[in-house]
């Protein structure tokens, strides 16, 4: 009895490493390496602190390639408008100095 229970472990552990092998197969990775993180999405949020009592939220809306920054008033409990900004033409000015 105890050999097949060390038998059945064995075997179960062969077959839970050849389960990890083949999701871990090169066309799986190269999905992962890709280096295109946004390729799929239309928008980027990035939440930071902006001073105290605010907090900022930044959304690059990646078809129209523009930057829209809000500011949260947290004793108010609204968004309250920061900064637009067109990235096209301020990446087009900054590589023609």
């Amino acid at each position: 009895m105890k050999t097949l229970i060390v038998a059945a472990l064995i075997c179960l552990n062969v077959g839970l490493l050849a389960a990890l092998v083949w999701t871990a197969t090169p066309a799986a990775l190269g999905q992962a390496d890709s280096n295109q993180y946004f390729r799929d999405t239309n928008y980027v949020m990035v939440a930071g602190n902006l001073e105290t009592g605010y907090e900022a939220l930044y959304i690059i809306d990646m078809g129209s390639q523009q930057l829209l920054g809000l500011k949260y008033d947290r004793t108010n409990k609204r968004l309250l408008p920061l900064a637009r900004r067109n990235l096209k033409s301020d990446f087009r000015l900054a590589r023609g100095r």
